[in-house]
């Protein structure tokens, strides 16, 4: 009897140990898997504070650019405000010219010359 008692305290001592050796693999493997899984999100986030650096480097360098070209856009549109003004201006004065009903007015406007229907007035002062 004592026989099969140490037989199945062997067995059971070797399932222990074999239970323990497969415990302590495992351990090595998750701690393994851990150091992965580190190792992984850290250089992640070294290659992610990179990009972050280098695309706010890049911004600054384009600031100065960006205000330059705002200032010759806002130059631009004083010279467009302007020319529309003189554009409406002239053609204003085009319909003006050209205008068939205006020809007496135009003729008189550009020269000396009075209508033979109109009579000139004179004023006279009252200092005489």
């Amino acid at each position: 009897m004592n026989a099969t008692q140490s037989f199945e305290s062997t067995q059971n001592m070797a399932k222990t140990l074999c239970s323990h050796r497969e415990f302590q693999r495992q351990k090595k493997q998750r701690r393994n898997s851990n150091l992965k899984l580190g190792l992984e999100l850290s250089i992640k986030i070294i290659i992610n504070g990179l990009l972050s650096f280098v695309a706010f480097t890049a911004l600054i360098k384009l600031l100065p650019y960006h205000i330059s070209q705002q200032q010759k856009l806002a130059e631009i549109r004083l010279e467009v405000e302007e020319t529309e003004a003189r554009v409406k201006k002239l053609r204003q004065s085009f319909t003006e010219n050209f205008d068939p009903r205006q020809t007496k007015k135009v003729m008189q406007k550009n020269s000396y010359r009075v209508d033979p229907h109109q009579r000139p007035i004179f004023f006279i002062g009252e200092n005489n």
